[in-house]
Parts: structure tokens; sequence; C-alpha cells
């Protein structure tokens, strides 16, 4: 019997990884023989605590699961893991692993294998013929079947609730996003958008209040891409845990919103949602260039009506340091947002991350950033150094 080991090093405690569930669970749905654990870290934790707990447990396969959080720590941990097992199987995923797998391999020649893209359908087929001859690269595995995710069910199990209290609860109702920024990984070609139909996500989210969740994150990258469906599944949610204690998190773009939306969202308790909303830049000649949908005018006006009828916090984001925009273009954005009056404008710094399209491009834009995670731009061919931290002050 083989050992496995799901790995995730997250950013703060009360966050779980959803992923390296999810890979576990479908793991023991097609392996029975082999023992497949989880073993979760913070990124404050001590270097020799994680390196101790996972070489103690005599693994024979781990598989971390990579983030731009966590990615210096997995640099700094696997010569010593690999020094203490080197007869173990090492598997990288995540999102650092796209455009960086090749790097990674070069860098680290004693991992088996980089999983670049979804990973369900590959850990199936590696679980199922007990975790031997596992390729080097995902492109060697079977494309990925949408059912593997169709049918994936929540990630948590009841024997983790314990484990599980006070933390986040992550659920994807979709996966992949139809828009194309040219910042972002969900846009990558080797991405694919699916929705899971409104019952079985109604039937899931009632799992997951077994939980006792102080909060249900939706992660899926564009919650109310399809505005009627959307609709659907806040209305049921309402009807459903008006009275509990649960609040709900949902990423959506103002660009979708509709007056519907607005007469839905005005009748909910203020305890129940709550929003994350990007606007990115105000700008449209910099949308047209990063492929960011929606018209600022059209957001502006949903985003009035959701501050002024709507008791949901409202959490607004905006870019620093997008191409082609200056300082003076920066503060127009960070102007019209705080003219909204919304619980909170958070203001970002543009991640040039390998695998975009704006890593492809960061020359022609003049984009200095940094090398390693977490990519952070220091400059453009349109703002200063300078201008860029008079901005990181602000923040």
């Amino acid at each position: 019997m083989k050992t496995v080991l799901f790995v995730g090093i997250n950013a703060r405690y009360t966050h779980t990884n959803l992923a390296i569930r999810y890979l576990r669970n479908i793991a023991e749905l097609v392996n029975e023989t082999d023992s497949h654990r989880l073993l979760e870290f913070q990124i404050n934790d001590p270097i020799q605590h994680i390196v101790y707990t996972i070489v103690l447990q005599k693994p024979d396969v781990i598989l971390f699961s990579v983030y731009i959080w966590n990615r210096n720590i997995l640099e700094f941990i696997l010569p010593d893991i690999h020094a203490l097992l080197p007869e173990a199987q090492i598997l990288l995923g995540g999102p650092e692993i796209y455009g960086s797998n090749a790097w990674f391999m070069t860098k680290f020649p004693y991992i088996t294998s980089c999983l670049e893209g979804y990973g369900e359908t590959a850990i199936k087929l590696i679980a199922q013929k007990r975790w031997e001859n596992i390729p080097q690269y995902v492109e060697k595995l079977p494309n990925w079947d949408p059912h593997d995710f169709l049918t994936s069910g929540i990630a948590y199990r009841l024997d983790e609730k314990d484990m599980l209290s006070h933390r986040y609860l992550y659920y994807e109702s979709s996966r992949g996003c139809p828009f194309n920024c040219a910042y972002c990984l969900s846009s990558n070609k080797s991405q694919h958008f699916i929705e899971k139909p409104i019952e079985i996500v109604s039937n899931e989210i009632k799992s997951l209040l077994q939980f006792e969740p102080m909060l249900i994150k939706f992660v899926d990258r564009s919650f109310n891409a399809h505005p009627e469906r959307a609709r659907k599944i806040w209305k049921h949610l309402a009807q459903t845990y008006r009275s509990s204690s649960v609040r709900f998190h949902f990423e959506i773009m103002p660009s979708m919103l509709t007056e519907d939306d607005i007469t839905l969202l005005e009748t909910l308790p203020q305890h129940l949602f709550q929003f994350e909303i990007g606007i990115q830049s105000i700008h449209a000649r910099t949308r047209k260039l990063i492929h960011r949908a929606g018209i600022w005018e059209h957001e502006r006006e949903m985003l009035k009506l959701l501050a002024e009828r709507v008791s949901i916090p409202l959490h607004v984001d905006m870019i620093v340091g997008l191409p082609q925009e200056s300082s003076t273009d920066i503060a127009e954005t960070f102007d019209a947002l705080m003219d909204l009056a919304v619980e909170h404008v958070q203001v970002g710094f543009l991640k040039v991350l390998p695998g975009t399209e704006i890593f492809l491009k960061k020359h022609e834009y003049g984009i200095v950033s940094m090398l390693s995670a977490p990519y952070e731009v220091y400059t453009t061919a349109t703002l200063s150094l300078e201008e860029k931290m008079k901005w990181k002050q602000i923040t």
C-alpha cells in the first residue's frame, strides 16, 4: 500500500485548500488500495515544521498545490524533502504551474510530474494505475472530462468538521471564465468554462451547511456571467437561508448587473451576501487593451443603485499598473470608485503572471515586474517607480 499526501500551504489559517480535497476525493473513488491523506499548512508556519511533518508521514507520493502565495516556500523546501525522501514521487499542480512547468522540471529535475490544467481527470487516471508510470507532463494524459467536475460533489467531508471550525469554506458552482482579461490565468485557452446546473448547486450548498460555516465563498471567477442563472441561485439562497448565520461571498461582473438584480437584492438581509466587484479601470482604452468586458457608465449606475438600495457589503477592486495608464488615469479611477461610497475600495497592483497575455506583451507595454512570485509590477512605460510607490502608500 502506498501513502499519498495531498499538501496545501494556505495564505492564512482561516483558508482551506479546495483543490487538494477534490483530488483526494477522486483518487479515493478509483483507488481503495492506497492511503490518501491531506496535509495543510499556512505560509507563516516554520519551514522545518513543514518539512518534518511531511517527511515523518513517510509518503511514497507527494502532491503539492502551487499558488502565488506559496511558490517561494515550495521552491525552498523541495530540495530538503527530496534529500530526506529520495524515492518519493513529487507532483506539482496549480495556477503557478501554468507557463512554468518546464522551468520547474529543469530547476528540480527530481520532480516526477507537473500537472498543468484541471487536475481531476489526470489524477483519476494516475490513481487508477496506483501511482505508477506517471508521465512528466499533463499533455500526455487525456483531456479534461467535464463530467469529473459536474459529479465531484462538495470537496469537504464530515470527518473534517471539527478541523474546519471557524474557517472559510470554498465552493465552485462554475469553473473557468467566459471572459478573457489579459492579466488573468482563467482566460488561458487551456481552460474550459462550465457551470453546474442549479439543482446540483442547491443540493451541494445544503450539504455544505452541515459544517456550520461562517462564510461560504463562491470561487467562481464571474458568478453572474449568466445573469438569469445567478438570480435563480441568489433567490434560492435567500429563500432557504435568510434566517441562518452563514454569509455567501460572490465575485461578480458589474457589467452583467441589471435592474432585475437590484430589485431582488434589495429584499435581502444585510448579513446574507457580500460582493467582490472588479472594476480595474474606468477607462475604455485600457479595457480594450486588456480585453476587460463592460462599459464604465453602465457599471457606475448599477453600483450606485447597489450602494443606495441594497444592504449588501460591497468590496470594489481597481488595479495600478495596467498598460498605458498614467498616475493621472489611475487617480481618475480611484476618485470614481470613492464617489460610489461603498464599504471598501481595494487598490491592487498588476501581477504579471506567467502564462497570461500580459506576460507575453510586457516588453511591448514597457512593463518591468518582479521575476518571481508575486510578480508585482514595478514600472510601466507610463508609470514611474516613484508614482507607483505613492500608490503603495495609499494601501
